[in-house]
């Protein structure tokens, strides 16, 4: 309790630079705290603020170990986020513990009805990362399987397919869709698949296969949370181009603020990874998928649909 009382205290000091608030803790944590919380990007480092600190009896060194927590946090916030989303994993356990590991927070998009499928959205979740399902949707060129979005399907065949899938990949708090070139530029199909997800309190990641696609479109229109791929990384399998779409992205992230990106569940981007993210995470925040989607507060810059380019997928 007096720690929580010091905390709201210095906070306030912080926030009102340096000026004495009065502060209510009855019944709990007072109101002003979770404004502070929320106002930490305008939380300046004061001399008065240190003395208070000093004089409320913590002592110089536990003082100073506040102040500079307070500061690492307020820099975290202002950094640009980015979220990675990694696609196509089920068929192999090896690749994906490795993904796994990496200490970083990664959004594992899981393909459902797979060998591994179950195994990996189980253990990703385990060891902290996000899971999503990645639902495979009609698309140009490719034969329609039994399990795979197409136009024409009723709400009913699509709610089938959706849970069913869910039941495959445990966890999933997303979907972004597998191919789907075709399914993703049908306004009316669409607007079932969302509603399905939405009933299934899922938000939705538009994969942006084809620059025909109308699918975030109709998300943003149905009220359905969600976001949009601004570039995959991994189309050409070399890792000397893995990097240099990689940082392309990086590049995007620092402009947008708040950016989403695709890889694969490939040797070679894992390599990239593990090269680059100790770099790429000292200039923007990694973050979850579902951190971009429900962000709220920060203005972005949104150039995906002013002209014609999309992210290079299939």
């Amino acid at each position: 309790m007096y720690f929580i009382v010091f905390t709201l205290f210095i906070g306030i000091l912080w926030f009102f630079d340096g000026k004495r608030q009065p502060i209510s803790v009855k019944g709990g944590v007072s109101s002003n705290f979770k404004r502070i919380v929320l106002s930490l990007d305008s939380i300046k480092m004061t001399p008065k603020a240190f003395n208070y600190s000093l004089s409320a009896g913590l002592g110089k060194g536990a003082s100073l170990a506040f102040l500079s927590f307070i500061k690492r946090e307020r820099e975290k916030r202002s950094l640009p986020k980015l979220a990675l989303i990694i696609d196509d994993f089920g068929y192999d356990s090896g690749i994906a513990n490795k993904f796994i590991s990496l200490p970083y927070k990664l959004t594992l998009s899981v393909l459902p009805f797979l060998k591994w499928s179950s195994f990996v959205s189980e253990k990703a979740h385990l060891h902290g990362k996000e899971v999503l399902l990645h639902l495979p949707m009609q698309a140009y060129g490719h034969s329609v399987g039994p399990n795979v979005i197409s136009i024409g399907m009723s709400l009913r065949e699509i709610r089938s397919i959706v849970d069913r899938s869910l039941s495959s990949v445990s966890h999933a708090v997303g979907v972004n869709n597998h191919m789907g070139s075709m399914a993703t530029a049908n306004r009316v199909l669409m607007k079932k698949v969302m509603k399905v997800l939405s009933e299934r309190g899922l938000f939705f990641i538009d994969s942006y296969t084809t620059p025909d696609t109308v699918a975030y479109h109709v998300a943003l229109e149905m009220g359905l949370p969600c976001f949009y791929n601004s570039l995959f990384i991994d189309n050409y399998s070399v890792e000397d181009k893995v990097e240099e779409y990689l940082l392309r992205l990086l590049h995007m992230a620092k402009k947008r603020r708040l950016t989403i990106g695709i890889g694969h569940a490939r040797v070679g981007t894992l390599n990239v990874l593990e090269k680059l993210l100790p770099v790429i995470s000292k200039q923007v925040e990694v973050v979850f998928a579902s951190e971009i989607v429900y962000h709220r507060g920060e203005v972005f810059k949104d150039e995906r649909y002013s002209h014609s380019r999309y992210a290079m997928g299939r």
